[in-house]
């Protein structure tokens, strides 16, 4: 059963909120933090937990980019992430379902076609996965463009076939106090 929680913060704050899900071993698992200004609307913003590809094929990297087509990403969920490829990083500036773009690899040039890859920074941190804690951190970005008011939110497993929401609840985004 999902937990029903209400939070609030200000506008353009950078914030991490601590998260158990209590009882539950949450290793492995793929986890999103989503809010919008109603339930069905487009989300608002979306944090979500890291991802690894295995050596393959399907993976090719050019100078500005890491492809691997077993994926099916959602479109700009990644954007700030970091991709780390054959000792070869990439802060992510722009993500399609199987396409993660940048500005240029540490280092220039490219980590080469084939390697494992893994992405990290993308928002949400399993600090002890046995005991399904993790944090999720909001930064001044996620909100400097959004409406003060009332908003929702939930936290949801994206697992393939375990696919739940975890938490939700009613998010109040406060004015600045001071521009």
């Amino acid at each position: 059963m999902a937990t029903n929680t209400d939070i609030s913060f200000f506008r353009g704050e950078d914030i991490t909120l601590n998260v158990t899900i209590t009882g539950t071993n949450i290793a492995g698992w793929n986890l999103a933090f989503s809010v919008a200004k109603a339930y069905g609307q487009t989300r608002a913003f979306t944090k979500i937990t890291g991802d690894t590809g295995t050596a393959n094929v399907a993976v090719t990297t050019t100078d500005i980019s890491l492809t691997d087509t077993r994926e099916a990403w959602t479109i700009d969920s990644w954007i700030g992430a970091i991709v780390t490829c054959n000792g070869k990083t990439m802060t992510v500036t722009d993500n399609t379902e199987t396409m993660l773009t940048g500005l240029a690899w540490s280092g220039g040039g490219n980590p080469g076609n084939g390697n494992s890859w893994t992405l990290t920074g993308a928002g949400i941190d399993i600090t002890e996965a046995g005991t399904g804690k993790f944090d999720v951190a909001i930064i001044d970005t996620d909100t400097d463009s959004l409406d003060t008011g009332s908003y929702v939110w939930d936290i949801k497993r994206t697992d393939a076939g375990q696919e739940v929401v975890l938490a939700y609840g009613n998010l109040e985004l406060k004015p600045k106090v001071a521009a």
